[in-house]
């Protein structure tokens, strides 16, 4: 996740992940504003797993990933913070 492409793989992802029909992980809530939510974390970080052929993944990783966006302001942490259901 470190280099420049793994950072652009893993947005493609997470801006893939609504509009996918088969997996019901996250759903938009803005998508104009590029607003979603998580409603499977766990499934979302399975799928990211099989992605980048870690199967050690789970949310808890990659939602440090999440937050390092946050901090590098290439996303935007909403109001309600994302907690693990």
């Amino acid at each position: 996740m470190s280099s420049p492409n793994g950072n652009t793989r893993f947005l493609a992802f997470l801006h893939d992940l609504p509009d996918d029909v088969n997996e019901d992980c996250a759903v938009w809530t803005d998508k104009p504003n590029l607003k979603f939510k998580f409603v499977k974390p766990n499934r979302a970080a399975e799928l990211w797993g099989a992605e980048t052929e870690n199967p050690q993944m789970d949310y808890e990783k990659m939602s440090r990933a999440l937050r390092y966006f946050y901090k590098k302001k290439n996303c935007v942490l909403p109001t309600n913070k994302i907690t693990k259901p």
